[in-house]
């Protein structure tokens, strides 16, 4: 099965088609900034539509694709929150917390702590128990996730796709039974 692709033409309040059966899918994921949803019933189908190709490659393969979109929503997302910062604020920070928050990302940020207010987006799978950098330390908030430290985590299927919803980069929504 695929995922069915409908233009959100009422931005947000489209009415879901259903499948063969009457049923609602399972999942329904808007994206291309709310322009477009995509209705499911499996993860693998929904990131196919993110991933081309994403159905026919083995396991190894779908972790590095995630593991690349993942770094590609971090970019989008950091340009978006780096875009809305108040001018005054950006200027207050120092020029090497700058350069965290515009730096490439061919490799995730290595520092210690993460004291700025303004969210810094990283990838799971840039730190330990993945590789042998340490993740970076929330200096305003001891939370598994604080308010200025986002995390993508390619991982696994569900895990990615939650937490690209969480991070805005896709809306994803799960169908309730009646």
């Amino acid at each position: 099965m695929t995922a069915v692709i409908r233009k959100n033409g009422r931005r947000g309040q489209a009415t879901p088609p259903r499948r063969d059966d009457g049923a609602l899918h399972a999942y329904a994921m808007f994206f291309d900034g709310d322009d477009r949803i995509a209705y499911a019933d499996v993860l693998e189908d929904l990131l196919a539509v993110l991933i081309e190709g994403y159905p026919s490659m083995d396991e190894e393969d779908r972790l590095v694709a995630r593991i690349r979109l993942a770094v590609r929503a971090q970019v989008w997302i950091q340009a978006l929150i780096n875009a809305d910062v108040d001018p005054a604020v950006w200027n207050a920070l120092s020029a090497e917390d700058r350069g965290v928050l515009t730096g490439s990302r061919h490799e995730q940020p290595r520092i210690d702590f993460w004291d700025p207010e303004i969210p810094l987006v990283l990838v799971e799978t840039g730190y330990v128990p993945y590789t042998d950098v340490d993740q970076p330390i929330s200096g305003i908030a001891d939370v598994r996730y604080p308010p200025n430290m986002i995390w993508l985590r390619p991982v696994d299927e569900w895990d990615l796709l939650e937490s690209l919803s969480e991070a805005g980069f896709v809306r994803l929504h799960q169908a309730v039974a009646p």
